[in-house]
C-alpha cells in the first residue's frame, strides 16, 4: 500500500504520517468547535495547544478509526477486479445498501436508545456513522472497475455501453462526494450531541466539582495540565456560567 501511494502520490511513510496527522486534529477540531459552540464557550479552544487537542479528543480518534479497518476489511472480502455482468453489480450494490443501512440503524439506535450508557452511546454512533459512509467509497470503487471494464471490451458509440460510461462517470465522482461529506459532518453531528447531553444530563455525565463558599453545583467539563474548564446549570433565568480555574 506504501509503495503504491508513494509511486502515485510521491507519498513516504513520514509524509504519510504528517498527512494522517494533519487529517486527525482537523477532524478533532470540528468536534471540539461544535461542542464548545453549542456550550458557549468556544473561546476555550483558542487557548488550548493541539497537543491538548488530540490528547483530549483519542477516544474519538480511535473508535473513528474503526472506519478505515472495515474499509480494507470490505476491500479485500469483495475481490471484484472486474464486473462484467449486471447481475453482479446488482449483488455488489445490494452488498453495500445492506451494510450501509445496518450501520445506519446501528448509529440511530446509539443515539435513542435509553438502555445504553450515555458515555458508550457516542462510540457506537461513531462506529455507525464512519463505516456506513466508508461502505459507499468501495461500492463506488467497484462500480467504477464495471464501467471501465464495459467500456475496454465494448470500445463503440452503442447508446446503451454510452449509458454504462456514464454511469460509472457519475458515480465515479458522486460516491466520493456523499462518503467524504458524510463523514467530514460527523465530528459536528457528534460533537453538536454531545454538547446536547452535557446541558439536558449534566450531572450524570459530568463529575461534580466542591467549591467554597458557592451554592451552586460546578461540574468538570474539561480539565488539562494547566487549567480546568467547571460549568453549572442554567439557573431560572435560563443563563449558565462557566469558570476557568488554573
Amino acid at each position: 500500500m506504501l509503495k503504491k501511494l508513494n509511486d502515485k502520490y510521491g507519498l513516504d511513510f513520514n509524509g504519510l504520517l504528517g498527512l494522517g496527522s494533519i487529517v486527525a486534529f482537523i477532524y478533532v477540531i470540528f468536534f471540539k468547535l461544535t461542542f464548545y459552540n453549542i456550550l458557549d464557550v468556544e473561546w476555550y479552544v483558542a487557548i488550548l495547544s493541539p497537543q491538548q487537542i488530540i490528547l483530549s479528543s483519542l477516544t474519538l480518534l480511535a473508535v473513528s478509526s474503526v472506519s478505515i479497518i472495515f474499509s480494507f476489511f470490505f476491500d479485500k472480502v469483495f475481490k471484484i477486479n472486474l464486473i462484467s455482468e449486471i447481475k453482479d453489480l446488482v449483488y455488489l450494490f445490494f452488498y453495500a445498501f445492506i451494510i450501509y443501512i445496518i450501520m445506519q440503524v446501528v448509529s440511530i439506535f446509539g443515539v435513542f436508545s435509553e438502555n445504553i450508557p450515555i458515555k458508550y452511546k457516542n462510540y457506537i454512533t461513531y462506529i455507525g456513522l464512519n463505516v456506513g459512509f466508508s461502505s459507499i467509497y468501495f461500492f463506488h470503487k467497484k462500480i467504477v472497475l464495471w464501467g471501465e471494464n464495459q467500456y475496454s471490451i465494448n470500445n463503440n458509440y452503442f447508446l446503451w455501453i454510452k449509458i454504462k460510461k456514464a454511469i460509472a462517470q457519475g458515480v465515479k465522482f458522486l460516491a466520493p462526494l456523499m462518503c467524504i461529506t458524510g463523514i467530514a459532518i460527523t465530528p459536528i453531528v457528534l460533537g453538536y450531541d454531545a454538547a446536547i447531553q452535557v446541558k439536558s444530563q449534566m450531572a450524570k455525565i459530568l463529575p461534580e466539582v466542591i467549591l467554597k463558599e458557592e451554592e451552586r453545583k460546578w461540574y468538570l467539563l474539561e480539565a488539562n495540565s494547566t487549567d480546568s474548564l467547571l460549568i453549572t446549570q442554567e439557573d431560572q433565568d435560563g443563563e449558565k456560567a462557566i469558570e476557568l480555574e488554573l
